[in-house]
């Protein structure tokens, strides 16, 4: 699908404003405070922020903002998702976008991506620090062509980077070097393109991560390859990690799990997962996901079971037993009624689960009874 520069359409193929009337999104600071009791939601100091964006006045030398180009085809709660990467990602934390499936995750990733990688907030602090700005995405080999198209299609929609903001930067820079320098990680030129990414680190610590264009930004890879050469993608200096399809993450004790938890941590490398099921059959998975997403924050798995699974599948159980016995008056009915759930749910369940359901139906059965 083109995108043009004056109409277009949006991630929806809609009909998209044009750049100059929606501007660009202003996201805020590369870096914020963290705040336990707020998370990743919007603060106080977020909105003002968003207010004083929307009227133009926001400085985009110091400040992460996705360029007009794209910003004019994102609906308001994809900004919303932007948004809300960005709060993870200013605070060193990571996290989970867990949209249902057709809801532009990528859409919103990229525009992250392009915020983190492109503006020229960021490209100050990465010379500075010597670091690359460089993100990985780890994604199934069966969409591997489709998010290099997007990551293309979108990077075109953002535009050139600004000659002026970038002049802040380095005057020599390259206007029209494309948003993202992709190499694809994988297959039979998975070598040479892993060139490129090492030669963007290289460059980093020689101070040239200031240039527009640099041999790759963005390596893409699949979670096969990714599993089997953890060890050099744990020792590379990510500006970020997203993983596609997240819910691969779902048990601790997978090969894949174990590699992605070998990246570096969260403070300097923030991780994104993408998901539209976060949790398929029991709630260890939602944990698995988030410990990775942002490490220790539900606990150690023990005590996560202990607070939040046993009485979660409790409460399941007793919603499941009291719908069950809406209306029935006669005992044997209910007695039967009884049986039969503790038959066909909870013995199956208990050996999914490893016993928990077992512990919550011998609190719940008297309670019923």
């Amino acid at each position: 699908m083109e995108v043009d520069a004056e109409g277009g359409v949006d991630a929806f193929g809609d009909r998209a404003a044009r750049a100059e009337d929606v501007g660009p999104l202003v996201l805020g600071p590369p870096r914020r405070r963290w705040s336990d009791d707020v998370g990743a939601a919007p603060t106080f100091a977020d909105e003002r922020e968003r207010a004083s964006s929307d009227d133009s006045s926001a400085d985009l030398s110091s400040h992460l903002f996705v360029p007009a180009g794209l910003n004019r085809h994102l609906r308001e709660y994809q900004r919303e998702g932007v948004r809300f990467l960005y709060r993870l990602f200013a605070s060193g934390k990571g996290g989970v976008l867990a949209d249902d499936m057709g809801l532009g995750k990528t859409v919103q990733t990229i525009a992250y991506l392009g915020a983190v990688l492109r503006s020229p907030v960021a490209i100050r602090e990465a010379r500075l620090s010597a670091r690359p700005l460089l993100a990985l995405v780890v994604c199934p080999t069966s969409v591997l062509t489709n998010w290099e198209a997007e990551l293309r299609r979108w990077g075109e929609a953002m535009g050139p980077l600004d000659r002026h903001l970038l002049g802040l930067v380095d005057e020599a820079a390259d206007a029209h070097a494309e948003t993202f320098n992709v190499a694809r990680v994988h297959g039979d030129t998975k070598r040479e393109q892993w060139a490129r990414v090492a030669a963007t680190v290289e460059l980093a610590v020689d101070g040239a991560t200031a240039r527009a264009c640099v041999p790759a930004n963005v390596a893409l890879t699949s979670y096969d390859t990714f599993r089997l050469n953890a060890q050099q993608f744990a020792a590379t200096p990510w500006t970020c990690c997203v993983f596609d399809e997240a819910h691969k993450l779902k048990n601790e004790k997978a090969l894949v799990y174990a590699a992605a938890k070998t990246l570096p941590n969260c403070e300097n490398t923030p991780r994104v997962g993408l998901t539209g099921t976060i949790m398929q059959n029991t709630y260890d998975e939602l944990w698995c996901l988030l410990d990775w997403a942002c490490p220790g924050s539900l606990g150690a798995l023990n005590l996560f079971r202990e607070h939040y699974n046993i009485p979660l599948v409790h409460a399941k159980a007793e919603d499941l037993f009291l719908g069950a016995l809406e209306g029935v008056e006669d005992p044997e009915v209910k007695r039967k009624t009884i049986g039969r759930l503790f038959i066909d749910v909870f013995e199956e369940k208990a050996k999914e689960a490893g016993g928990a359901d077992f512990l919550a139906q011998g609190t719940l059965y008297p309670d019923v009874i």
